[in-house]
């Protein structure tokens, strides 16, 4: 797991993509990280996808971070293996 951080809860966060509601199940400072939290959950056989990975890259007064998101249906799953995964 990467070292970057990362907060296992629940915390809402629409996407108008089909207007599903998605869940934030991790936060990491760059793209990297993200993406390999995002491969491993899909390899899992969880959908997920990375949120902010564009502002992210900045490093000014108020750097951006990366969340990774999921289906709230798939939220508890992918919860409990992120943390299997630490």
């Amino acid at each position: 797991m990467p070292s970057g951080r990362c907060l296992y809860r629940f915390e809402s966060h629409m996407v108008e993509k089909k207007n599903q509601r998605t869940v934030v199940v991790a936060r990491v400072a760059t793209e990297p990280e993200g993406a390999l939290i995002v491969a491993q959950l899909k390899n899992a056989g969880i959908q997920a996808q990375l949120v902010g990975a564009l502002t992210s890259a900045f490093r000014a007064e108020a750097p951006g971070e990366v969340k990774v998101i999921v289906l709230e249906e798939d939220a508890k799953k992918a919860v409990e293996f992120l943390r299997q995964k630490r």
